[in-house]
């Protein structure tokens, strides 16, 4: 899969994961480049191990990033 495939289904994950309650995915794993921003932020925080992001949030790789995350129902996301 090419890092824009990965991107797009993260970011679907993100923005349709869970629609009952606030939703949080445990990041695992990251190397390189990686960015979120929070819904209805406009503010960009670099991601790092042991952060929780929150459903609906949108994430940036640059070439060569790697993350992998743990959602709410337990399944891993790379």
């Amino acid at each position: 899969m090419s890092m824009k495939t990965h991107l797009i289904s993260c970011l679907l994950i993100l923005t349709f994961g869970l629609q009952l309650q606030s939703a949080s995915f445990t990041v695992n794993e990251v190397t390189g480049d990686v960015s979120y921003r929070a819904y209805k932020s406009f503010k960009k925080v670099p991601v790092k191990k042991g952060d929780e992001l929150q459903e609906k949030g949108k994430l940036a790789l640059k070439n060569g990033a790697f993350l992998k995350i743990l959602t709410p129902m337990g399944d891993v996301l790379e």
